[in-house]
């Protein structure tokens, strides 16, 4: 963008090669009156883009199957009756087929490949769960895995040698969570964090070709390795009988009653907290609070029905959650 004014031709982005050691740049793709975004495959060929009409209220689609071909119209949503675009985030080589998040009849997303010149769904990929994140090989050129809700497995690996890795990884330490943070080109080698809600974890490399797993350091040196205070998920019904899901922190060494209690709602509001470690969570639970973190209704990961009750009730219903987590602690 050249400009910070809607008003003006130049606010609307044009998308440039860069060459970094030089500086040196092209156009790629010149800036259309109100288009904002512009996505890329993982060839650096610009195949979709996003427009907005009317106010912002209507937004189009735009596709191509390459970078010569013009852009058409793919798809028109109303935003204010809550229709989504199919945005793909991965195209399928040699095809107009690509992979899009798409919310089901549940309200949650699944992966679903589709055919982007005719908007048709080609097959489901993954809905076991719903999908919260994806995990792209360079440059969005393969799917390696999805983030997933599920309280047993945080993540859902397609690559088969990644979910060996992560089998191998979860049977070195079964108590903790073992993410994987960073992989070299051909995925063999790899940084992994394990960690648990009342720590904070250890930095291990790990060689998948040799099983060589060595700790590199702590993610908290002071802490280290010692345990902190547990937490849990736990559930309450909010006053209209809406069943909301919390993460309950204990101080450790304390009985529990009598103590005192800091609720710790996320922001947002349309986010979530889940289970793992959290260094504010911690910090009052070594002074000796309990904290309870409610996922109040417009959090995100509960479905489109759940998050749509948060919708206009900031300070009224979503308030009235963080109040009814107080009453049931």
């Amino acid at each position: 963008q050249d400009s910070i004014y809607s008003n003006l031709p130049e606010f609307w982005p044009t998308v440039y090669r860069v060459d970094v050691t030089t500086g040196g740049k092209t156009i790629v793709q010149r800036r259309r009156t109100n288009l904002m975004w512009w996505g890329a495959d993982d060839q650096a060929r610009i195949r979709t883009g996003v427009a907005s009409q009317q106010g912002g209220t209507r937004s189009i689609l735009y596709y191509r199957p390459d970078s010569d071909s013009a852009l058409r119209q793919v798809q028109r949503v109303n935003l204010a009756e809550d229709e989504e675009h199919s945005i793909p985030f991965h195209f399928v080589a040699n095809s107009d087929r690509a992979y899009i998040l798409e919310n089901q009849n549940d309200g949650q997303r699944a992966i679903v490949e589709v055919d982007m010149k005719s908007g048709a769904n080609v097959r489901t990929i993954y809905n076991d769960h719903p999908v919260q994140g994806l995990i792209l090989g360079p440059n969005g050129s393969k799917l390696l895995g999805a983030y997933i809700k599920n309280r047993t497995q945080t993540i859902h690996w397609f690559d088969p040698s990644l979910a060996a890795y992560q089998k191998t990884l979860d049977a070195a330490s079964p108590a903790a969570d073992a993410e994987i943070l960073s992989l070299n080109d051909d995925q063999s080698k790899m940084l992994v964090r394990f960690s648990t809600p009342d720590n904070p974890g250890l930095l291990y490399y790990f060689d998948g070709k040799t099983g060589d797993l060595d700790r590199m350091a702590a993610m908290k040196k002071k802490i280290d390795a010692t345990r902190l205070s547990r937490s849990e998920y736990v559930e309450y019904r909010a006053r209209d009988g809406l069943k909301i899901e919390a993460i309950l922190t204990r101080p450790r060494g304390r009985a529990a009653k009598n103590l005192p209690l800091i609720v710790f709602p996320h922001g947002g509001p349309w986010a979530h907290d889940r289970l793992g470690y959290d260094y504010i969570v911690q910090f009052l639970a070594d002074r000796g609070y309990a904290v309870l973190q409610p996922n109040f209704r417009g959090s995100t990961g509960y479905g489109d029905a759940f998050e749509k009750a948060g919708r206009g009730q900031m300070g009224l219903a979503m308030q009235d959650d963080v109040t009814d987590a107080v009453r049931w602690a």
